[in-house]
């Protein structure tokens, strides 16, 4: 596992393979990451290669020059400097980089993109899925979660589950929780349930709120069906999402 952002805590939920991952140094010059990967290619053979969004084309114009045939890209959305628009560069890069790669998309809108604005013929939609009975709602799971994180059991809770990155907007959701007529006599919060680096700008926008909505950050968990009991409502607030898992574990 190569993670360009070296943010490797996901290693931790793998039970049943033996995972190495490799430090990612930001590359010097234009080719130096395509080299990186090559050679990586080279010495690894790999069975087959998973490469995941625009973070990894490197990779993917180093299995094209390998003449890496058992090579799989997925595009499951854009970054917050796309979520305004496609970059016309980028789009050229994909249109000519990944023609003779098979291509996985999540959601019928990255599906049309792919075919007519990429031109990409091999690319196939594979919508996300969830087991959704590990979903179910379960109220004592809930209450439980609310007095682990020290939520009163009569608050109305205004959920949201991902990573604290800036495309998810997670201050947005704040701020309009703030503004939001909430049931009356019920204390009004915001759980937030992820970790990452706009940890401190959520905060920021928690201590700029006004009235009395409160804003718990739970960090990460790894079991998230008694957060989504816990919950009344859920909210997304992000820049760009495609078919957010989150959003499908909600709705079970």
């Amino acid at each position: 596992v190569v993670a360009t952002d070296n943010r490797t805590e996901a290693l931790d939920l793998v039970r049943r393979a033996q995972v190495a991952s490799l430090p990612w140094t930001p590359p010097q010059g234009a080719m130096s990451g395509v080299r990186f990967c090559r050679e990586l290619l080279q010495s690894t053979q790999p069975d087959l290669l998973l490469t995941y969004n625009w973070g990894a084309m490197d990779a993917v114009l180093a299995a094209r020059s390998a003449r890496l045939n058992r090579h799989v890209h997925h595009e499951d959305g854009f970054n917050v400097d796309e979520a305004d628009g496609l970059h016309s560069r980028r789009n050229w890069a994909r249109r000519v980089s990944l023609r003779s790669t098979d291509l996985v998309v999540p959601s019928a809108n990255l599906f049309e993109i792919a075919r007519k604005t990429w031109r990409l013929s091999r690319a196939q939609l594979i919508p996300n899925g969830i087991d959704a009975d590990r979903f179910q709602r379960d109220p004592e799971a809930g209450a439980a979660f609310r007095s682990a994180h020290d939520i009163p059991q009569d608050a109305f809770v205004l959920g949201a589950v991902g990573h604290l990155r800036p495309v998810k907007n997670f201050p947005r959701l704040v701020r309009a929780a703030a503004r939001t007529a909430f049931p009356a006599g019920r204390p009004a919060v915001v759980c937030l349930v992820g970790e990452g680096p706009e940890r401190a700008a959520i905060e920021r926008a928690a201590a700029e709120a006004e009235g009395d909505l409160r804003v718990v950050l739970t960090g990460h968990l790894s079991g998230l069906a008694p957060a989504y009991s816990a919950f009344d409502a859920m909210a997304i607030t992000s820049d760009s999402e495609q078919q957010p898992v989150s959003l499908l574990e909600a709705m079970a």
